[in-house]
Formats: structure tokens, C-alpha cells, sequence
């Protein structure tokens, strides 16, 4: 996620309209991405994307300018996903039926029908995990945020963000593991 330059941080901050909008306008698609991705509801995303904004900018003048703003909203996000999946009190349902699959611009059908075996894979894979697992997975590599700012958004050092990535990525393998063909516990227990 790139940074919105530092005056139209500074322009948002002291109250200006129009950088409030044209921030909204540029961080959007990131966090209604996070939201989609963790819900798997256009629905919840949208509220929670439209929640974390309407918070972010009731709390904007507390922002300090020098930090990257990306971050400091994907933890709101963050937050506002947490407290309603605690709300709800029941598991998210991160399968949406009305999710488009990406279209592959090879031509050859076979090509088609595994790369869409394959996402649907990682789909329930990444689902198998715990919810921490997954937050932190899709802020690596959906939102392709750094170490640093990932612990911002989930509030811990680095070095926390390094273990939770690394035992994420180990839940990861060992789920795509068990749903490929072949695959077995001894591969996982020798590396």
C-alpha cells in the first residue's frame, strides 16, 4: 500500500474537505480489499471498510503526519473486524457466492480449470486457519505490507509480526499439504 504524500496528510488533518475525500478516494480499494478478504462478503465489507473510514476520520486530527497512514487505517479495520466477528459470536462464513473468479488470459481450458483448482485451494486452505493466521497472511502478501507495518496494524513488535508469519506460513503449507494429492504428514515432519 503506498503512503499518500505528507501534505495531503497534513491538508486532512488540519480539517480540509477535499484531502479528506481525496485520501478516502486512495485508501479505499485497500482496506474494502482487507475487509473483502477477511469476510468474504461484499455486504460486510463495505460496512466495515465504510465503519473504519467514519472512525479514522473522527480520530484524524490524533494521526501523526510522519507515520504512514496506510497502516494506521488497516488496524482500524483491524479492530472494527475483530468487534464484530466477536458481535456475531459465531464463525465467519469467508465463502461468498458471489465472489468473481479472475479470468486467466490463457486460452486453453485446462489452464483455466487449475488455476482456478489451485486459488480454490489456497481459498480453503487460508479458511483452515486460525483467524490470526489469516490476518496476518493477507497483510503480507494481499496488501504486500511491510513487517513494520503489519505489527502497527495488529499491534505487536516485529519480531512477534516475524513468529506469527512464520508459524502462519507452516499452517499454510501444511493445509495446502493435506489437500493436494499425495500429500502426507512426513513431508512437513522432516523439514
Amino acid at each position: 500500500m503506498q503512503d499518500p504524500d505528507s501534505a495531503l496528510k497534513r491538508a486532512a488533518v488540519a480539517g480540509d474537505r477535499m484531502a479528506v475525500e481525496r485520501l478516502f478516494r486512495e485508501l479505499y480499494p485497500a482496506v474494502y480489499g482487507f475487509c473483502f478478504t477477511m469476510t468474504r462478503n461484499s455486504a460486510d465489507a463495505e460496512d466495515i471498510a465504510q465503519q473504519t473510514f467514519l472512525k479514522a476520520f473522527a480520530s484524524l486530527s490524533q494521526f501523526r503526519i510522519a507515520q504512514p497512514i496506510g497502516p494506521w487505517i488497516l488496524r482500524i479495520a483491524h479492530n472494527v473486524f475483530i468487534s464484530q466477528l466477536r458481535s456475531r459470536r459465531s464463525q465467519t462464513d469467508l465463502d461468498d457466492p458471489e465472489i468473481e473468479h479472475l479470468r486467466s488470459s490463457d486460452p486453453q481450458p485446462e489452464a483455466v480449470a487449475l488455476s482456478h483448482e489451485t486459488r480454490e485451494e489456497v481459498r480453503r486452505a487460508l479458511r483452515s486457519l486460525a483467524l490470526p493466521a489469516q490476518v496476518i497472511l493477507v497483510l503480507r502478501y494481499q496488501q504486500e505490507l511491510s513487517y513494520e507495518e503489519i505489527g502497527a496494524v495488529i499491534d505487536a513488535p516485529v519480531t512477534t509480526v516475524t513468529n506469527r508469519l512464520f508459524e502462519a506460513r507452516r499452517q499454510m503449507g501444511y493445509a495446502l499439504c493435506q489437500a493436494g494429492e499425495g500429500g502426507s504428514d512426513a513431508q512437513l515432519v522432516g523439514s
